[in-house]
């Protein structure tokens, strides 16, 4: 209510002085008369005003209410709820350094958990290598739990006691002095004949005199070893008969030394570049080969063991001057001029294996007349010769299957260094034949 507006009648200066006592009370509004009606009717409007939410049975006076009869303004009322609420929203940046007992820190496992780089150190410290490592520098090994060594003696050791489960002072009794020893006194040692310059070596048993200074010694004082065997007459007559002329090294004969007429010889491996005499023996085809016969002047020999009349040689060219030239000419020819037919023919026959099974062959022949002749590949299939390419003298070139050029992309194809003109190829990036005129690669169709 509003105190200020309302007129007090007092009967008595104690009344009047108590009244204005009261702060929300002035003196001009305490009188000795007797209140007129209007300031009855004054005071009675005020009351209606002032008075609210108070029953009529608890007068006009607070000290006998409580918040329940007070209508909740901003001071709020107490509810679990609304301190529950608070109390989660609370940070712990926004408590006081002090306002926390110790004891009532939760040091949980969160990403914010408090730990020892948050506590000032005491007189509990801070775990650090150097602390202890000094603590250990600056302990007896009587601090060890397993070992007692209390008033060691000079020469004193430690021995594990089984019966006590630990380390004990024990004297020690392993002192024998060996200085005096000598080392023939080892079981495995044997000194016997040791000499200056003597030294010990291992014969599988013992260790025995042996020595480094061979300046005495001869073959006869070592055992024969594994790789350096000694000389034997024996050994070396067998090593001889065992020798081929293929084995031979030709810059250790001579070259006046060799008489190829009254000499068997079943291979010449690069005898031609030592040998400059004719060689006029004849040689069987069937059962002899010449390998390399560049400085040969001429070898003849029979192309057919029963056959005299196909004659074939080695030659080696010449130039006007009568100087050699390093061309090798093989000629196969017959001794009878023959006008027509297969006539002579050099050829190469290919086989595989050690069943000497033939797999083709390359020939160059007469082609059924004078002054001609062909080229003609020939492969083998399961024992049948089939020709499956030959070339004639006039260029005409003959196949028995399909042909297929070089296949490649453009990109391959543009990689080629220094195309020269005809070239072909088969083009996979545009599926097609294509051919090179010297200036571009062009499609035939």
């Amino acid at each position: 209510m509003a105190l200020g507006n309302i007129k007090l009648r007092a009967t008595s200066a104690n009344v009047t002085t108590q009244i204005n006592g009261i702060t929300a009370i002035s003196s001009s509004q305490v009188t000795n008369a007797p209140l007129t009606h209007e300031q009855l009717d004054l005071n009675f409007l005020e009351l209606a005003n002032s008075i609210v939410n108070l029953s009529s049975a608890e007068g006009i006076t607070l000290a006998n209410q409580t918040t329940t009869d007070l209508t909740e303004g901003t001071n709020l009322y107490y509810t679990d709820a609304r301190v529950d609420s608070r109390v989660a929203n609370i940070a712990v940046s926004n408590i006081g350094a002090n306002a926390v007992n110790d004891t009532h820190i939760d040091f949980g496992t969160g990403a914010n958990q408090v730990s020892t780089a948050d506590i000032p150190e005491e007189t509990n410290l801070y775990y650090t290598d150097t602390r202890v490592d000094n603590r250990i520098g600056q302990a007896s090994i009587n601090d060890l739990a397993d070992v007692v060594a209390t008033s060691p003696s000079n020469g004193d050791i430690l021995k594990y006691v089984t019966a006590n489960s630990r380390f004990e002072l024990s004297a020690d009794t392993n002192t024998t002095d060996i200085s005096a020893n000598t080392i023939n006194q080892l079981s495995d040692v044997d000194t016997t004949g040791v000499t200056t310059n003597s030294i010990l070596k291992y014969n599988g048993t013992n260790w025995v005199i042996g020595t480094t200074d061979l300046s005495g010694s001869d073959t006869d004082n070592l055992l024969e070893g594994s790789t350096n065997l000694y000389y034997t007459d024996a050994r070396v007559d067998a090593r001889v008969a065992n020798t081929e002329v293929s084995n031979i090294a030709i810059d250790a004969v001579g070259n006046t030394h060799l008489d190829f007429a009254n000499i068997s010889v079943t291979s010449f491996a690069d005898i031609g570049n030592y040998v400059t005499t004719t060689m006029t023996a004849n040689l069987d085809a069937n059962t002899y080969s010449i390998l390399n016969a560049g400085n040969v002047e001429a070898v003849a020999f029979n192309a057919n063991a029963d056959t005299s009349s196909q004659v074939s040689t080695f030659t080696r060219d010449q130039d006007s001057a009568g100087t050699t030239v390093r061309t090798l000419n093989i000629r196969a020819q017959s001794s009878v001029d023959m006008t027509d037919g297969y006539g002579g023919s050099v050829g190469f026959k290919i086989k595989d294996d050690t069943a000497e099974e033939d797999i083709g062959s390359i020939s160059i022949a007469r082609d059924g007349a004078d002054n001609t002749g062909k080229f003609i590949l020939t492969l083998v299939d399961t024992g049948t010769f089939n020709e499956v390419l030959t070339v004639k003298s006039d260029g005409l070139t003959a196949f028995t299957g399909a042909v297929q050029l070089a296949s490649m992309t453009t990109t391959q194809r543009d990689a080629i260094s220094s195309p020269t003109a005809g070239m072909m190829i088969y083009n996979t990036t545009v599926n097609k034949h294509q051919g090179y005129n010297g200036t571009t690669w062009n499609d035939f169709y």
